[in-house]
């Protein structure tokens, strides 16, 4: 059995140790080019004082926590008056965010609409910080592609983003539901050298243990090669 998590690798080892010689951990990799994206980047970071530029991305929906950004923002008078926020992602909450932004009068938010893998390099290369509220998640490729692609994670303490997020050394987590604790981690990634160390540690994070999808499919192939 494939774990694409080592949380989801540990618990199915403490249920089912009989089988844990058919169970290996195989981390999900990503595209070369956002690996290519990310080392650009870091070697050129910007350390500009223009306004943050905050990336989330998800489907609109309650478990997303998206609205809990709007009410950070409007909470802190540093985010107000130095930040651009983008929401990349389609669901049924669309509307009632919509209403909530302009309820707060907040600037600078801009929602996108679903857009294609394809594309999300383009949404990568703008942001500075992809923030990731959620209540729950499984395990998040957006963080995981943000990380490759030089970016800074600020995410919600839960199991899905604490095992790719590591509070302080490869980005910055709070309590899903805390806009006090949200609002705090945004606004210390307002300076840029914050930004730049945890992204680094980032970056080498997924290059070490995700790699590119070639480097997954081989880790697979030599799984199976294993247990034959």
């Amino acid at each position: 059995m494939a774990c694409v998590d080592d949380t989801m690798l540990d618990t199915l080892t403490r249920e089912y140790p009989q089988f844990r010689h058919k169970m290996w951990f195989a981390p999900n990799g990503v595209a070369q080019e956002l690996l290519d994206l990310g080392s650009r980047r870091l070697q050129r970071f910007n350390f500009s004082r223009r306004p943050l530029r905050v990336l989330a991305v998800g489907s609109l929906i309650r478990r997303k926590r998206f609205e809990d950004i709007l009410e950070a923002i409007q909470s802190s008078k540093h985010l107000l008056d130095g930040i651009e926020l983008r929401l990349v992602g389609a669901g049924p909450l669309k509307d009632a965010i919509r209403r909530r932004i302009t309820d707060l009068g907040i600037q600078g938010v801009s929602i996108l609409g679903a857009v294609k893998s394809q594309h999300m390099l383009n949404q990568y290369e703008w942001a500075d910080v992809l923030v990731l509220p959620s209540e729950s998640e499984g395990r998040p490729n957006v963080v995981i592609e943000a990380m490759a692609c030089g970016c800074t994670v600020a995410g919600s303490d839960v199991a899905g983003i604490q095992s790719l997020v590591e509070d302080g050394i490869t980005g910055r987590l709070f309590e899903p539901g805390d806009i006090d604790g949200l609002a705090i981690c945004i606004e210390s990634l307002l300076e840029p050298t914050v930004r730049l160390e945890l992204a680094r540690q980032a970056y080498d994070r997924v290059q070490r243990i995700h790699g590119t999808w070639d480097q997954a499919a081989r880790r697979y192939h030599d799984a199976f090669i294993d247990m034959t």
